[in-house]
């Protein structure tokens, strides 16, 4: 089966992300975390490789003091993003419902998960108004549902 796009898509986790802000502002010593930032922003400016954003890591950068620091540095290897989980469910569950029907899946390709097509000439300037993230109250409703499972803990003692 021949691959959906040209360039390699490198799915970076959050917490390498994370780890790679910090070893670039020198907080940890880690050297192959800033090996892998040059090898991505190369791989990135030649046309190889494509880094997805997603709303994840913008939830979970908005969780720690160094959203710019993340963001800035997504800046240089991120230049295409994941479609929104809502918009994900939707194309997942819209595939399933064809494939259950005998057709062809309607998402094909990256147009199953991310916004645009990762075979694109590279951007080479890109203009982000960031939304500020806070208006979300994550930390307030992650906070809240540790409680509630902290809360649940007791009844589900001895089951499986």
């Amino acid at each position: 089966m021949p691959l959906a796009t040209k360039k390699l898509i490198v799915c970076i986790d959050q917490n390498v992300i994370s780890d790679i802000v910090k070893a670039k502002v020198g907080s940890i010593s880690r050297p192959d975390l800033l090996a892998l930032l040059d090898v991505l922003i190369v791989g990135s400016r030649e046309e190889k490789l494509a880094c997805p954003r997603s709303w994840f890591h913008r939830e979970e950068s908005s969780l720690t003091r160094r959203e710019s620091e993340i963001l800035h540095h997504l800046g240089y290897i991120g230049q295409l993003d994941f479609e929104p989980p809502f918009e994900l469910e939707k194309r997942q569950f819209f595939n399933a419902a064809c494939v259950f029907l005998g057709r062809d899946p309607y998402y094909a390709g990256w147009r199953e998960c991310l916004e645009t097509d990762p075979d694109v000439r590279l951007r080479r300037f890109r203009v982000d108004a960031n939304m500020p993230m806070n208006i979300f109250n994550f930390r307030e409703r992650r906070q809240r549902h540790a409680e509630q499972l902290d809360a649940a803990r007791p009844h589900a003692k001895g089951r499986s």
